[in-house]
C-alpha cells in the first residue's frame, strides 16, 4: 500500500477472548493482519503493527506456538464483570500515552453484555470526543464468535464505526451533566479535585464560592497550587433532587460539578477512576510545574489475588500511584479516617486534609515568576557522572527507546572475566534478542563497593554505575525508588517502548517490589523480574552463556508479552 499522504497512526485492539476467543488451529499473527485490514478497510490507516490486549478466564489463550509471533498482551480472570472493568483500566491507559501528532485507532472486539454497561459506553463516547477512532466488533452470536478472527471480512461485517449514533448497539446512551462545560480544559497545569459527596457531605451551611475558596486555600497551604476545579459525585436520587431544586446550576458557577455516578460505592469508584484517568488525556504533564490530582473518597476493599501481578480489583491507591510515576502530584483523603467527635464544619477543610495521605511524593510548584522565568531546554544526553550514578538529580531524557536495568550484585554476581564494555554490550544484545530495545543504563547495588575508582570509572564508561546501599532491605527499598525516580526523569513517548528490568530475589512475603513493577506496567512500560534464586547457580555455567541462563529465568510482571523473533 502507498503511504504516502498518510499522518503517523497508532492502533490498540481490546479483546474478550471468553466471548471472542482465538482460533486454536489458525496462524495466530494473522489476526493482526486481519484487524490492519479492516481500519484500511475504514479508511484509518496504521502504519504501526496493532497492539493486542486479550481478556479471558484461563491462563492459556491458545495452544499454538504461532502466538508468540504476535504483541499480546494477556489478562487472565474468570469474573465478567472483573474483565469489563480491567478492560476500561487498560484502554484508559493505553489511551493516555503520549500519543502526539498521532491518529489513534480503538478497536473493541467484545460481547453486547458489555454495551449493558453505561460506564463502558460512557468512556468509549467520550474518547471519541478526544480524537480517537472507536470501532466495536459485536459478534451477534456464538456460533460466529468462534470464527469472527479468521478473516478481514467477518471481522468487517460486525463492526460497528461509533458507539454514539449506530442503532444497532441498542439501549439507551447515558447523558452526561450538562453544566459542566465543554472548555472546563484549561492549559498549564490545574489541580482537579474528586469528591465522593455521598462518603462526605458537601457542607450545608456554606455557600458555593465559600466552599471553593476555603478548600483553595487549605490546599495551596499544602502546596497544592494551580487553577482548581471540583467533580462531586453523587447516586442518581441526590442528583435529581438537587437538580430540581436548581442547587447544580448554581455550583457549577463556581466550579463545583456534580456527576451523577451511580447508585452504589462501585459505581461511583469505577466512574471516578475513569474519569481521572480521561483527564491525564486533557492534562499532560507539564514542564514548568506539575498538576495536582486530589481525591476524597473513602478506598473500596482491594483483592489480594493477582494475575502477573496484575489487581483484580482496581482500589484508589493503583491509578494514583501511577499517576505519580508519571508526574503529577497525587493525594488520597480519606473521610472514614475522620474522628468521629470532629464537626463536619469545625475548622472546615483543615481537619479533613490533615487525615490524606501523599501518593508517592509532593513536587512543589514554583512560584509563578518562576514558572515565567523557566525555560525549556534542549534535550542532552548526560555525560556519567555521580548525578545519573545516584538519582539526586534528574537523568537528562534521551529521545527513542530507553532500558534501565536495576541489578542487584549480591543476588546475582558480575561476571568475573567479562570486561566492563563486553558485559554491557553481551548484556544489551540478549536483552535485544527478547525484544527489549533502548539506550540501556545499568544500576548495580551491593552491600558495599570495593572496586578501585579506576575500575569504577571504566564501569561509569559503560553506562555501568554502583550504589553501594547496605543490607537486603535497603538495596530493595533503593531499587523500588530508583526505578521510580528514573520513570519520572524518562517519560513515556507512545509508541516508543521502554522497559524495567530488575536482576533481583524478592523478599520473602514482601510484595512491594512487585507492586512498583505492576504500577509501572500500568502506566505502559514493558517490565521483565529475573530471579537468580529461582534457577541453577552461576557457576553450574559457562561465561559464554552468560546471560542467557540469566533472562531466560525471568517474568513479565503486569502482562505477558508475545513478540514477534527478530528477523534472522
Amino acid at each position: 500500500m502507498d503511504n504516502e499522504g498518510h499522518c503517523s497512526s497508532i492502533s490498540g485492539v481490546f479483546l474478550d477472548v471468553a466471548d471472542c476467543p482465538l482460533p486454536k488451529d489458525f496462524y495466530i499473527p494473522s489476526i493482526s493482519c486481519n484487524i490492519e485490514s479492516l481500519l484500511e478497510n475504514l479508511g484509518h490507516y496504521s502504519d504501526k503493527r496493532v497492539e493486542i490486549w486479550a481478556f479471558g478466564e484461563n491462563k492459556e489463550i491458545a495452544s499454538s506456538d504461532d502466538v508468540h509471533e504476535v504483541k499480546i498482551y494477556y489478562v487472565p480472570e474468570g469474573d465478567r464483570d472483573i474483565r469489563l472493568n480491567l478492560m476500561l483500566f487498560h484502554i484508559l491507559g493505553w489511551a493516555s500515552m503520549d500519543f502526539r501528532d498521532k491518529t489513534k485507532n480503538l478497536v473493541v472486539i467484545i460481547d453486547r453484555f458489555y454495551l449493558c454497561s453505561s460506564e463502558f459506553v460512557r468512556v468509549l463516547r467520550h474518547l471519541e470526543h478526544r480524537g480517537f477512532n472507536v470501532l466495536s466488533v459485536l459478534p451477534p452470536d456464538e456460533a460466529v464468535s468462534k470464527v469472527l478472527l479468521r478473516d478481514a471480512d467477518s471481522i468487517f461485517n460486525f463492526t460497528v464505526n461509533t458507539i454514539r449514533m449506530d442503532p444497532r448497539l441498542g439501549g439507551v446512551i447515558p447523558k452526561d451533566n450538562n453544566y459542566i462545560p465543554d472548555d472546563y480544559i484549561s492549559d498549564g497545569p490545574t489541580t482537579r479535585v474528586y469528591w465522593d459527596v455521598v462518603d462526605y457531605p458537601i457542607p450545608e451551611d456554606m455557600e458555593p464560592n465559600c466552599i471553593y475558596q476555603k478548600l483553595e486555600s487549605a490546599l495551596r497551604l499544602k502546596g497544592y497550587i494551580n487553577e482548581m476545579s471540583i467533580w462531586a459525585y453523587t447516586d442518581k436520587i441526590t442528583f435529581s433532587g438537587l437538580l430540581e431544586k436548581g442547587v447544580v446550576e448554581k455550583y457549577a458557577k463556581s466550579k463545583i460539578y456534580f456527576l451523577p455516578g451511580g447508585g452504589d460505592k462501585n459505581a461511583r469508584h469505577n466512574r471516578m477512576i475513569n474519569d481521572i484517568r480521561l483527564w491525564i488525556i486533557d492534562s499532560p504533564v507539564d514542564d514548568t510545574a506539575p498538576s495536582n490530582v486530589i481525591v476524597i473518597s473513602n478506598n473500596i476493599q482491594g483483592d489480594d489475588v493477582e494475575t502477573y501481578g496484575i489487581p483484580r480489583v482496581i482500589d484508589l491507591i493503583y491509578p494514583l500511584k501511577c499517576l505519580y510515576v508519571r508526574g503529577y502530584n497525587a493525594f488520597l483523603v480519606q473521610p472514614n479516617l475522620l474522628a468521629p467527635e470532629i464537626s463536619q464544619t469545625s475548622e472546615w477543610p483543615r481537619h479533613l486534609l490533615d487525615v490524606g495521605k501523599v501518593i508517592g511524593r509532593c513536587k512543589p510548584d514554583p512560584s509563578p515568576k518562576k514558572r515565567m522565568r523557566k525555560k525549556k531546554k534542549p534535550k542532552k544526553r548526560k555525560t556519567s557522572g555521580k548525578l545519573s550514578l545516584t538519582h539526586a538529580e534528574p537523568i537528562t531524557c534521551v529521545d527513542g527507546p530507553k532500558t534501565g536495568i536495576f541489578w542487584d550484585i549480591n543476588d546475582s554476581p558480575l561476571p568475573n572475566d567479562l570486561d566492563p564494555q563486553s558485559m554491557y554490550q553481551k548484556l544489551k544484545s540478549a536483552l535485544e534478542e527478547k525484544e527489549y530495545y533502548g539506550e540501556m543504563t545499568i544500576w548495580a547495588y551491593a552491600d558495599k563497593i570495593t572496586f578501585s575508582n579506576e575500575l569504577l570509572d571504566e564501569y561509569r564508561k559503560a553506562n555501568i554505575y554502583f550504589i553501594p546501599e547496605g543490607d537486603k532491605n535497603a538495596r530493595h527499598n533503593r531499587i523500588i525508588h530508583d526505578i521510580l525516580l528514573w520513570q519520572i526523569d524518562t517519560p513515556l513517548r507512545y509508541p516508543t517502548e521502554s522497559n524495567v528490568i530488575v536482576i533481583s530475589n524478592k523478599i520473602p512475603c514482601d510484595i512491594d517490589l512487585i507492586k512498583c513493577l505492576v504500577y509501572s506496567a500500568g502506566v505502559g512500560y514493558n517490565n521483565l523480574l529475573v530471579q537468580p534464586n529461582a534457577f541453577s547457580a552461576p557457576e553450574k555455567h559457562k561465561t559464554s552463556e552468560w546471560p542467557g541462563y540469566l533472562l531466560d529465568g525471568g517474568k513479565p510482571i503486569g502482562g505477558i508479552r508475545y513478540l514477534s523473533p527478530r528477523n534472522q
